[in-house]
């Protein structure tokens, strides 16, 4: 009878471990549980444990920033600030209204070259209906409102912007997550995210736990009550830092816009939801000037047209949804504040 017993525990025992090896072989093979790397870039990297060795989240100045993923690949040559866009002046002409866009890898055009990202549309915009001002691209692929404040306050706000316009989308509160707020920025001039999650290692190497994860807890690594918590805390500190930049902006005579976007593939899942939306219940439009975007996007994004405006994998607009990006942002501006120029 023991013996019997035993026979079936390892029958349950090996059938179990098979059915764990094949499930696991075909989520590899679907790339169902890929991260964003793996699929852009084939790397898996950890997000969090991350030291950076400078605040400012920039590229490397007067270099090439590259960027080799599986739909496409750019170089661009970065100015003095480490940035993609033109050099801004040391010295800027009295007569001159300046624009500066901040925000991260949409802004920057991340999926186009720098002649098609949407600060330039912008620029092509004004240009077009005989406005005076120039635009300037101070956006970061990677970067986070957190990051922005600190390059706004120790770098860009100098120059003396007339307007400072602020890209925010859902990857932000991702970005708050994993790299925690303003206490990332250490005395020593050295930047340190969060710890990761006890089960990052479980992720790492079983897409079988991803597949758990995606299905009872998040993407990045924590389980549904704690994710929760920290997307409310994310929100509240994501504004908080937005009425820090608000404030820095009108010490220096400088009008803030807030511009919430949505990241392209949300149109296309079924009551697709744009989740950073929710920030509007946590700014007050009276001191902010506050653009969200997500309901004019609609009638250009769906299922069946995602893919003539962004790319599949990386989930970026391509140049097509850039000029429409600037569109709608130039629209809704001159809506809402008449001559954005004057």
């Amino acid at each position: 009878m023991k013996g019997r017993f035993k026979i079936l525990l390892l029958q349950i025992f090996f059938g179990l471990g098979l059915f764990l090896i094949l499930g696991e072989f075909a989520l590899r093979l679907s790339g169902r549980c890929l991260t964003y790397l793996e699929k852009t870039q084939h790397r898996y990297v950890n997000p969090y444990n991350q030291r950076l060795d400078s605040w400012y989240y920039v590229y490397p100045p007067n270099s090439k920033a590259e960027h080799n993923e599986a739909e496409f690949h750019t170089a661009e040559t970065t100015n003095a600030m480490g940035l993609v866009g033109r050099e801004i002046p040391v010295v800027k002409p009295d007569s001159a209204k300046w624009i500066f866009f901040i925000g991260d890898s949409f802004t920057e055009g991340h999926g186009a070259d720098s002649s098609h990202s949407m600060p330039v549309y912008f620029q092509q915009l004004i240009d077009s209906a005989g406005m005076k001002a120039e635009v300037f691209n101070a956006g970061i692929a990677g970067s986070d409102p957190f990051f922005e404040y600190v390059l706004l306050k120790d770098k860009l706000i100098q120059h003396h912007p007339d307007e400072v316009i602020v890209s925010i989308n859902e990857s932000d509160f991702y970005d708050y997550i994993i790299r925690g707020g303003m206490e990332r920025f250490k005395k020593d001039g050295t930047v340190q995210y969060r710890k990761s999650p006890p089960m990052e290692p479980l992720f790492h190497y079983s897409h079988l736990f991803r597949a758990f994860m995606f299905a009872f807890g998040s993407p990045v690594m924590l389980w549904k009550p704690q994710f929760d918590k920290q997307k409310k805390e994310a929100l509240q500190q994501i504004t908080e830092c937005l009425y820090n930049m608000n404030s820095l902006c009108r010490e220096h005579g400088v009008k803030l816009i807030v511009l919430l976007h949505p990241v392209p593939d949300v149109f296309t899942k079924t009551g697709g939801k744009d989740n950073i939306s929710e920030i509007e219940n946590y700014i007050n439009r009276d001191s902010i000037t506050f653009i969200n975007t997500y309901q004019q996007f609609k009638p250009y994004l769906n299922r069946n047209n995602y893919l003539q405006y962004a790319w599949k994998l990386n989930n970026h607009f391509n140049a097509k949804g850039y000029k429409i990006y600037a569109e709608i942002i130039f629209a809704d501006l001159n809506k809402q504040l008449g001559d954005i120029c004057n």
